[in-house]
């Protein structure tokens, strides 16, 4: 049975199931062993702009620089896709590997030379302990893997340790994640709309379309708790072209003065029918592009490939506006590389936005629009 991984020479996960047993048998189950749990951040973009070529080169320079953070009993091992684990044995204290956990993150997460096309990523990290949090390796990976869970899901490049309790936090979100792609089967979904007033002359001139989820149990719940779970999954897709054409149809039955806002997320740019959904959903609504705002992250445009780019022309050409929403230290960045020159507007909400749904004023100028 092969033990090692053909792509980067890295062990493999009967290899580390081995090891694991064997320290543990050693140790009669007395000394503390940490396995990290690795996923690398922003790999499918690499793998999506420069090939699958550019990935793999990748993925066995990762490979090194694990190498070179461990020492030379550690057990540096790919169990598939972007996923690698450090199993180190013998700890004095769990504030080693939590040291490891820093110098992996700060070196893997160290910008890439792929035979002249740069890439850059970084990596989060999930950390678990034996005997405390398992007594196998399969329950060792499985913890780390559950707190691995944590900086993926809030802002990435950073490690997490297992915790009781965390179990219950995953079963939680995987059950959000099947009633999400229910809602949008079952039409749960609703569009709030926050106007924008000119200062000047007191009119609304754009309203914002906001998502919320009303949930036939919990209620309404906002988009802080499912948007990242539908980007996550994918789920993002068929809501946002929801989203695009739901606003588009209730913007038409509005006085011709008042434009439509909606928020377009960096994943949907993977799309490249993205321009093409944009001009099907005017049609069917009869709504005039001029009506139609939408609004991006600095995120779009600083991306290095090209692909969002041409989108954003292409969505120009059918008509509609393209605002960065909350710009901000990026905007310079953009200025020096003349890629401004796609968008229609800037908003800063840095003035006004922080309220957000717990300010009632907020709340009911989010009333809908009739």
């Amino acid at each position: 049975m092969a033990r090692h991984d053909a792509l980067t020479g890295l062990a493999n996960r009967q290899f580390l199931r081995e090891a694991f047993e064997r320290l543990l048998d050693e140790s009669q189950g007395k000394a503390t062993t940490a396995i990290l749990n690795l996923d690398l951040d922003g790999f499918k973009a690499v793998n999506d702009a420069y090939g699958h070529p550019a990935g793999d080169l990748l993925l066995r320079r990762v490979a090194e620089r694990l190498r070179a953070c461990a020492n030379e009993n550690d057990v540096v091992a790919r169990l598939g896709g972007d996923e690698f684990v450090v199993l180190r044995a013998d700890l004095h204290n769990e504030e080693e590997a939590i040291s490891l956990a820093k110098s992996i993150i700060d070196l893997v997460g160290a910008p890439y030379d792929l035979d002249g096309t740069h890439a850059d990523v970084g990596v989060s990290v999930g950390l678990a302990f034996a005997p405390k949090d398992g007594r196998s390796a399969d329950e060792l990976i499985k913890a780390a893997d559950i707190a691995l869970y944590r900086p993926k899901a809030n802002g990435r490049g950073t490690y997490r340790q297992f915790a009781p309790g965390m179990d219950a936090h995953l079963r939680a979100k995987q059950e959000m994640k099947i009633e999400l792609r229910r809602a949008l089967e079952r039409g749960e979904l609703e569009l709030f709309y926050q106007p924008l007033i000119n200062l000047g002359t007191k009119q609304i001139t754009t309203c914002e379309a906001l998502v919320r989820w009303r949930h036939p149990d919990k209620g309404l719940i906002s988009p802080v708790e499912f948007i990242p779970i539908a980007e996550e999954t994918g789920l993002i897709i068929p809501l946002g072209e929801w989203t695009l054409g739901e606003a588009c149809r209730e913007a038409a039955k509005w006085p011709p003065h008042i434009s439509v806002a909606v928020n377009l997320s960096p994943l949907q740019f993977r799309n490249r029918k993205l321009a093409a959904l944009v001009a099907d959903s005017l049609r069917e609504a009869g709504l005039d592009a001029s009506r139609l705002q939408l609004e991006i992250t600095e995120s779009v445009l600083l991306d290095e490939s090209d692909n969002n780019l041409h989108l954003l022309q292409e969505i120009r050409q059918v008509g509609a506006k393209i605002a960065m929403d909350d710009f901000g230290t990026g905007y310079s960045s953009l200025s020096c590389q003349g890629r401004g020159r796609y968008l229609t507007k800037f908003r800063n909400n840095h003035h006004c936005g922080g309220r957000g749904d717990t300010d009632p004023t907020s709340r009911r100028q989010r009333r809908r629009v009739r």
